[in-house]
């Protein structure tokens, strides 16, 4: 029983170590400063982009024109990073009637095409440590 005891401890601990890394995300260019960020990690590349797809999420209410933002306990793994300005909180990514962006957006490694979204390897980072980086948001 003991050794059982010892061998559930250790599974659950190895695992806990593992999800210790932090992502913070230095968010510039937000004007106005109002509304919320919505931001989504990814580590699927196949789901990169669909709502169904999302590692994790925040929604953080916008209070300055550069913000922090930090996604914690995460995993070692390859990850790409999705953000927009909802200005007007509508919970929706706007756009005009031809179909370019009313709000501005960002994506991990600054990866910006005026006409395209990027796919999930352009914007891929891997973490097995704590990792920082900086996003400008763009329309």
């Amino acid at each position: 029983m003991f050794r059982i005891f010892i061998i559930l401890f250790l599974l659950f601990f190895s695992f806990w170590a593992r999800a210790q890394n932090s992502i913070e995300i230095m968010v510039h260019d937000i004007f106005p400063a109002e509304g919320h960020l919505r931001l989504a990690l990814y580590i699927e590349s196949d789901e990169f982009l669909a709502s169904e797809g999302m590692f994790k999420n925040k929604i953080v209410k916008v209070t300055g024109n550069s913000m922090k933002v930090t996604f914690d306990n995460i995993p070692n793994g390859t990850y790409s990073v999705s953000l927009y300005h909802d200005k007007n909180s509508n919970d929706t990514f706007d756009f005009n009637f031809i179909g370019m962006p009313l709000e501005t957006y960002g994506f991990s490694n600054n990866v910006f095409h005026r006409f395209w979204a990027p796919n999930f390897e352009e914007c891929a980072f891997y973490t097995e440590e704590d990792v920082a980086m900086s996003i400008n948001l763009r329309r």
